[in-house]
C-alpha cells in the first residue's frame, strides 16, 4: 500500500512492505506546493481568530 503525505513540510510516499515501513522523499509538484500554502494560510487564519476570541479581544473605547 502506498499512500502520500506531508511530514515536517516534506511530501514523502509512505509505502507499507512486508518488513515495515519505507519513506521515500518527492519533490511537491506545483500544484500541491500551492495546496500547501493555502493550508499553513487557513490554519494561521484559524489560530489568528481561536486567540482573539480567547483573548476576548474588545474595541478600544472612543475618546470623545
Amino acid at each position: 500500500m502506498t499512500e502520500t503525505r506531508v511530514i515536517n513540510g516534506r511530501v514523502v510516499e509512505v509505502r507499507h512492505t512486508a518488513v515495515g515501513v519505507k519513506y521515500i522523499n518527492r519533490p511537491l509538484t506545483t500544484m500541491e506546493s500551492k495546496y500547501e500554502a493555502w493550508k499553513a494560510e487557513q490554519r494561521k487564519e484559524k489560530m489568528l481568530r481561536e486567540s482573539i476570541t480567547t483573548w476576548g479581544y474588545q474595541k478600544a473605547p472612543s475618546s470623545n
